[in-house]
């Protein structure tokens, strides 16, 4: 019977492939060593891009938010101080 489905074209997946694409996760008591060199190429396609837009929307959040105060901070400095705002270290 099962080699009438692989004649036919249909699919065959055993169950611990099937419970990893349903439920996305890994039955760790089937695991075995060969999982991770089989796996460990796709870690991050999908993750590290998304982490590294997240943490630019973040930062760009952040300096909107903050540069109110950065700006008050340099008129304070200029205000109460002889010298520049933005010290220069001649070399």
């Amino acid at each position: 019977m099962l080699y009438d489905c692989f004649s036919k074209g249909i699919l065959v997946s055993d169950l611990v492939n099937f419970y990893e694409v349903i439920m996305r996760k890994v039955p760790l008591d089937d695991l075995e060593e060969a999982w991770f060199l089989e796996n460990i190429e796709n870690v991050g396609q999908f993750y590290d891009p998304l982490k590294r837009a997240l943490e630019f929307v973040g930062a760009l959040m952040l300096l909107i938010a903050l540069l109110p105060f950065e700006i008050l901070i340099a008129i304070i400095v200029k205000l109460t101080s002889r010298g520049p705002v933005f010290i220069r270290k001649n070399a």
